[in-house]
């Protein structure tokens, strides 16, 4: 296993700073000029000289990133333009909002994704399996502004239940977070619910196909004993999706953030694309990266611990 780890944390570490590169290049080639978004439409060229210097701007694109990444190692990812904060205390501050967002958005998907999942791999080819397919490939379908705007419609125009918008302030009661965040949570969980559905329908009905389950049937073991071997087997690749999602989720749901108001790091995205606040956007894309590729790493060590096979199969 140490071996499988080893190598495992050697391919994190050359995609993180692969994942760099790419986010200053993507950085360094957009739109604007930060000297003179700095300085206002009327500086002088010597005093666009003077503030390009100041910046680093005046030095190559290695020499940049260079500086940049020692920065960023130090977590020192410069000040926003827009605010004059430190980047990484305006990453900290919404990154809070969506931690909070997406733990409850997962334990939702979880908590209905997964049964709903094994009830059609064992239903298969019945009514209720038509049933839930359909209702997942619904919510797979539906985008999700269109999803967050019917909510907001529904429970917040209509019932008055929930407020449409924002976070709350400071020190609130856990209630009043929980009516800010349910409908954005949803929004994040149905979707999320719908893959563990499929995927688990997918993989545990094959399981239950199998030879060695018709045998354990045949032989008269219990329902219960013969699941629990069969999803065993399905677990790899759900662990697998799940990953995937949950990493995706953490990374930041802009459209989600942004049809809510809420102050996460989505939300914070495209409002410091608007701004042209660039260190804030290079900020965000960098932890968002590192965030993805740090739950794909504990993914990859999950998998190879439950299953020894996927640990020799990487010699």
């Amino acid at each position: 296993m140490w071996r499988f780890t080893l190598r495992r944390t050697g391919q994190l570490l050359l995609m993180l700073v692969v994942a760099s590169v790419v986010v200053f290049l993507v950085i360094e080639h957009a739109p604007g000029d930060p000297a003179r978004f700095q300085l206002g439409l009327s500086a002088t060229p010597a005093q666009l000289a003077i503030e390009r210097h100041k910046l680093g701007l005046d030095s190559s694109v290695a020499n940049r990133y260079l500086i940049w990444l020692r920065h960023a190692l130090e977590l020192n990812l410069g000040k926003s333009y827009s605010t004059g904060l430190p980047v990484t205390t305006t990453i900290a501050t919404a990154s809070g909002y969506t931690f909070r967002l997406d733990a409850l958005a997962i334990v939702i998907g979880v908590v209905l994704g997964l049964p709903v999942g094994v009830l059609a791999a064992l239903r298969r080819g019945t009514r209720i399996d038509a049933v839930i397919s359909a209702a997942a490939a619904i919510a797979l379908s539906v985008p999700s502004f269109a999803l967050g705007t019917l909510l907001i419609l529904l429970f917040s125009v209509h019932f008055r239940l929930m407020p449409p918008a924002g976070a709350g302030t400071p020190g609130q009661s856990l209630a009043s977070t929980l009516r800010f965040t349910l409908m954005p949570a949803v929004t994040l969980a149905l979707p999320f619910a719908a893959v563990l559905v499929r995927y688990v329908r997918l993989e545990l009905g094959d399981v239950m196909g199998r030879a060695y389950v018709l045998t354990a049937r045949s032989l008269g073991l219990r329902p219960r004993t013969v699941l629990y071997d069969a999803w065993r087997n399905a677990l790899i690749p759900t662990i697998t999706v799940m990953g995937i999602q949950v990493g995706r989720l953490l990374a930041g749901a802009i459209i989600t953030e942004t049809v809510f108001s809420y102050p996460g790091l989505g939300y914070l995205t495209i409002q410091s694309i608007q701004g042209l606040d660039y260190p804030v956007v290079e900020g965000v894309l960098l932890f968002a990266a590192a965030i993805f590729l740090v739950v794909m790493f504990a993914v990859d060590l999950a998998v190879g611990l439950a299953d020894p096979r996927v640990r020799i199969g990487a010699r």
